[in-house]
């Protein structure tokens, strides 16, 4: 979520953990049964599922993320989330590398104006 400490500055902590569960709400009803979704810490959540490409992978984050916008939070109102999407392709990595991955993405996405989606990319391997 963007911006989550503003949220709980300007609004309490309720407020955000009420923000928090709403965003679960919405990636969970928006997912497939097959996809592993969880907090992954903090205001991050982690989606792992099956994809055909990084088009697909595309869609799916980009879907989500207006999903969240569109969203009108009790107290809060409107939220925007950024992502970071990290695509294997056969082999698999390492949880621990995936995430770095996903991460390096997250954080280029934050750096480019927030409520985006960014795939990862070979030269994002230095941040991850």
């Amino acid at each position: 979520m963007d911006h989550f400490k503003q949220v709980n500055d300007r609004f309490g902590h309720s407020a955000g953990d009420q923000v928090l569960a709403g965003i679960g709400k919405i990636l969970t009803d928006n997912t497939r049964a097959g996809d592993i979704l969880g907090r992954w810490g903090g205001e991050e959540f982690l989606l792992i599922c099956t994809v055909s490409d990084q088009d697909a992978a595309m869609s799916i984050a980009s879907k989500l993320r207006a999903s969240v916008e569109a969203h009108d939070f009790p107290i809060v109102g409107h939220v925007t989330v950024s992502m970071g999407v990290y695509c294997c392709n056969g082999q698999m990595d390492a949880l621990e590398q995936i995430v770095s991955y996903a991460d390096a993405a997250l954080y280029a996405a934050k750096e480019q104006g927030r409520n985006r989606v960014v795939i990862y990319q070979p030269f994002m391997r230095d941040a991850a």
